[in-house]
């Protein structure tokens, strides 16, 4: 008899302390799951295209005891649509090319580590040095002559986001191929014409020297990301997202 009383109150409190507690557990967990709910909406769709557009490019020569070298100093800015940050990685093999036939005369020799930061703009840098042969450097020096020098960049573009129980993770390779006209002899000094991109050498149409630069984009689309990326990355999403949603609205509807 002397115990019931002790479980009676805790039997009392129970009943008008535990509903709250219920209710406050409801609530949290209807809060997370607005939070998912909020991602799930801000990464639909799951990539947007990032565009890019050439900067003008900035043409080095020097001449010293080993002869002629050209360093071409190039940036390319790109709009980063996406709610997540891009990294674009440089990949050994770019090759230059300098005439019309296509002589190949070097490298590309640094790419740096370029970051999209999310919802902005970003740029991607490429520096190139070129040691030009004899019968190369007889057309450079031309009076009038504009040798064409034609780059092939080799990137990779990375993306890795996390959706609680779901992961989104690409590594593509990007090929931007570009060129410019380059004019070494005239009244004021070296001189180059605009850099213009395009994805394949044969869709490439080098500007003269002297001209504009041209309001040319390139597009990352969907396509070069990969449709079987994007599947992926649109499944982790609603699995993920799915299940944190569920599980916040489902039991803290229960709760509540």
């Amino acid at each position: 008899m002397g115990s019931a009383g002790p479980q009676t109150s805790r039997s009392a409190c129970c009943f008008f302390v535990c509903p709250y507690i219920a209710l406050a557990f409801g609530c949290l967990l209807v809060l997370f799951g607005a939070w998912p709910a909020h991602l799930y909406s801000r990464f639909t769709p799951v990539y947007m295209d990032i565009t890019c557009k050439a900067q003008p490019a900035k043409v080095k020569s020097i001449i010293n005891r080993d002869g002629l070298t050209i360093v071409l100093n190039s940036s390319t800015s790109c709009d980063n649509p996406n709610p997540y940050t891009v990294e674009m990685t440089s990949l050994q093999g770019g090759k230059v090319y300098m005439g019309k036939d296509m002589t190949e005369v070097a490298s590309v020799t640094e790419i740096p580590r370029s970051t999209l930061p999310a919802s902005g703009t970003g740029s991607i840098h490429t520096i190139v040095t070129v040691k030009p042969s004899g019968d190369m450097i007889g057309s450079l020096l031309g009076i009038a002559g504009q040798v064409p020098i034609y780059m092939e960049n080799k990137m990779q573009l990375v993306i890795d986001i996390g959706f609680f129980f779901g992961k989104f993770s690409v590594k593509k390779e990007v090929h931007k191929h570009c060129g410019l006209n380059v004019q070494m002899l005239s009244f004021e000094g070296p001189k180059h014409g605009p850099l213009v991109c395009a994805s394949s050498f044969e869709q490439l149409i080098l500007p003269p020297v002297g001209e504009q630069p041209q309001d040319g984009q390139m597009h990352l689309s969907a396509d070069s990301v990969g449709g079987k990326e994007l599947e992926e990355g649109t499944r982790a999403r609603n699995i993920g997202l799915g299940l944190a949603m569920g599980i916040g609205f489902g039991v803290g509807s229960v709760l509540l």
